[in-house]
């Protein structure tokens, strides 16, 4: 698996993920996608986003939000194929390691109440529930912490 920062991507970095990420693209729709990618953000704290690669395609990607007090809240969009078979269990981990190695101490992750495999993979990951369901975007969710 191969993980992809689209933090700080540039022109010169398209034929990298042509080749291994979209074969046959062009680098106008790749900067197209990326620029759509990083206008994605929460409030503007966009942190950094890895895109997720596997031998059989591209499986999603993880985001980081700048929170305060020093967090991360995660974002994970992951191809639901790929959620069988451990990526984003995987992908998570890797973006959690980043964090800390950036100086972050806490992690937040949001999973919708009848989300039950994003339920699991935060129960999975050590997350630990921090109350009863909020409402967000219209929807019940549920707030973990991770202590990094």
């Amino acid at each position: 698996m191969t993980f992809l920062s689209l933090r700080h991507f540039c022109r010169d970095d398209c034929d990298v993920l042509s080749r291994t990420f979209y074969p046959g693209a062009t680098n106008e729709s790749i900067l197209a996608m990326i620029e759509e990618w990083n206008s994605l953000t929460h409030n503007g704290s966009y942190f950094e986003m890895f895109a997720v690669q596997t031998e059989s395609g591209l499986a999603g990607r993880v985001s980081l939000y700048e929170n305060e007090e020093n967090g991360v809240s995660l974002g994970v969009d992951i191809i639901p194929e790929f959620r069988r078979q451990s990526i984003a269990f995987a992908a998570v981990m890797e973006a959690l390691r980043h964090a800390r190695t950036c100086g972050y101490r806490q992690a937040i992750a949001m999973a919708r109440k009848n989300n039950i495999p994003s339920l699991n993979l935060c129960k999975k990951l050590g997350f630990t529930c921090a109350g009863e369901t909020v409402t967000s975007k219209g929807a019940e969710v549920y707030l973990f912490r991770f202590d990094l």
